[in-house]
């Protein structure tokens, strides 16, 4: 069952982007819409708990584009109700993604610069470890490690982005996922989800499915849009709710959900902060049930959520106001202030390269 509480008007679904876009991008979400290839499945339960009734709070995304956002009256997930088929997120993201997302259908190499600066890795890495990387785009988070001699391997769907970063920058990448990278035979030591699994149809069942290419001490690292941090920021365009739902996101995540879904998977966790999770695979093979049975007594997650999100909508126009455009998408990290002991844990694994994957 779903009930309507729209988080404010702003959510309702007039076709209206809030941000500029260029004619291209324009052009693009016109095609896109048009597109008579691109189907949708509605989702009847919760992907974490599989509860079944949820809160809608929001009809439209950044972009303009309709999308049913909804809030698990349980655990507190959010998540888009109506999610593209298999094979409509193939035609999207080969076809439409970047051209809408990033403006451009082609990497450009000044993108790229501040990444190239970057040498510090996590100290947990040796010379002969092996690092991987899904969802790589060109790359650019694994130049670091090469530039360390470690064996690395960057996998990803877009054809073009793959061939930039071996062709410029000489990296160790392939067309495909999770399936390519069992095929040749890689046992990781150290994994890496950038803005990733917020794009996916089961997030439970990837974090299962990587576990093929993991070695049995590989440490994973994740990385999502967080519902934690909208308070303070967010970053980038998700200044606040509305800034940061987009079509290409079938999730976000928070804290919570975030552990949920690694105990649920058959991970343990070692530090969560914001959007960061450090994981590592369960010696027991499965989640803990006791753990996640407690993490669910209390019911009524969904409205606490739900009433974060209404705070943090009427906070929009006073950051509005007083905080200037420039310092906006930084403005999330002092979120982190009001986390002393998950920075000190996140420290303690990484001891350098903490934030740069």
């Amino acid at each position: 069952m779903v009930k309507n509480c729209l988080i404010s008007e702003r959510y309702l679904d007039d076709g209206n982007s809030i941000i500029s876009l260029t004619d291209f991008q324009n052009e693009c979400i016109k095609k896109f819409n048009n597109d008579a290839r691109i189907k949708y499945k509605e989702l009847r339960k919760c992907p974490l708990c599989e509860y079944l009734n949820f809160t809608l709070i929001a009809k439209k995304d950044h972009y303009g584009f309709s999308v049913d956002t909804v809030v698990c009256d349980r655990c507190g997930l959010i998540f888009s109700l109506k999610q593209m088929t298999d094979e409509s997120i193939a035609i999207f993201y080969s076809e439409y993604y970047r051209g809408i997302y990033e403006g451009t259908v082609k990497p450009q190499r000044q993108h790229y610069s501040e990444y190239l600066r970057h040498k510090k890795i996590p100290k947990f890495l040796g010379k002969d470890s092996v690092i991987v990387e899904i969802g790589t785009g060109a790359g650019r988070n694994l130049l670091k490690y090469k530039k360390n001699n470690l064996k690395h391997y960057g996998f990803d769907f877009d054809e073009e982005y793959i061939d930039f970063g071996k062709k410029t920058f000489g990296l160790n990448l392939y067309v495909g996922g999770i399936d390519r990278a069992q095929s040749l035979g890689i046992k990781a030591d150290y994994i890496i989800l950038t803005h990733v699994l917020e794009h996916t149809n089961d997030p439970i069942k990837f974090l299962t499915d990587i576990k093929r290419i993991m070695n049995d001490k590989a440490i994973l690292n994740i990385y999502v849009p967080c519902r934690s941090l909208l308070l303070t920021g967010g970053g980038g365009t998700g200044f606040d709710l509305l800034g940061t739902l987009q079509n290409a996101h079938n999730f976000l995540f928070d804290e919570f959900t975030l552990k949920y879904m690694a105990l649920a998977a058959g991970y343990r966790y070692s530090c969560v902060l914001g959007g960061h999770i450090v994981m590592s695979k369960n010696r027991f093979g499965i989640g803990n049930a006791g753990e996640i049975e407690n993490m669910l007594k209390d019911r009524k997650r969904g409205n606490k959520v739900i009433n974060f999100l209404i705070f943090c909508e009427k906070m929009v126009p006073l950051k509005n106001k007083i905080i200037p455009l420039r310092l906006r998408s930084h403005l999330h990290s002092l979120y982190y202030l009001f986390k002393p002991f998950e920075m000190l844990k996140m420290y303690l694994v990484f001891r350098r390269g903490m934030f740069l994957y």
